[in-house]
């Protein structure tokens, strides 16, 4: 099957599980390589190892600007160019407003609203450059 990945990177957040894990080993498949970021250091060497080359990882909380500008910035660095972006990393707390606690509700938005933010400012000139493309995960949470 002929493949519009062949020598394309992807950024993968939340890749430790679900639909990051998901979409990472389908990339790979498909001819492109996978830089895997979450917060899940041994599901993501686990991945990354099943990957082979194709992939590599690094723990990054999409709520600390600094770390996922510089697990993008390292991502790119190793494999040359980053062409996909996938800010899938998500959290949920449930409740009703009385119900949730309020750290819980901020902790919701900032990585699942401000996370997005993060990561799309981090990969933005770098996926400007290869004319790439981003895609965002959402939850109704």
């Amino acid at each position: 099957m002929p493949s519009s990945f062949t020598g394309k990177v992807a950024v993968v957040t939340g890749a430790a599980r679900g639909i990051g894990a998901g979409v990472a080993r389908e990339y790979v498949r498909r001819g492109g390589r996978v830089a895997l970021l979450g917060l899940e250091p041994d599901e993501l060497k686990s991945l990354a190892a099943e990957l082979g080359d194709a992939a590599a990882w690094w723990e990054a909380d999409v709520r600390d600007t600094a770390a996922v500008q510089s697990a993008v910035d390292a991502a790119a660095d190793r494999f040359g160019r980053i062409d996909h972006v996938l800010a899938n990393a998500g959290i949920a707390a449930y409740g009703t407003v009385r119900q949730i606690d309020p750290g819980a509700f901020e902790r919701v938005v900032d990585v699942n609203l401000n996370g997005v933010f993060r990561t799309l400012r981090a990969a933005a000139p770098h996926v400007i450059a290869t004319k790439g493309y981003v895609l965002v995960v959402s939850s109704l949470a």
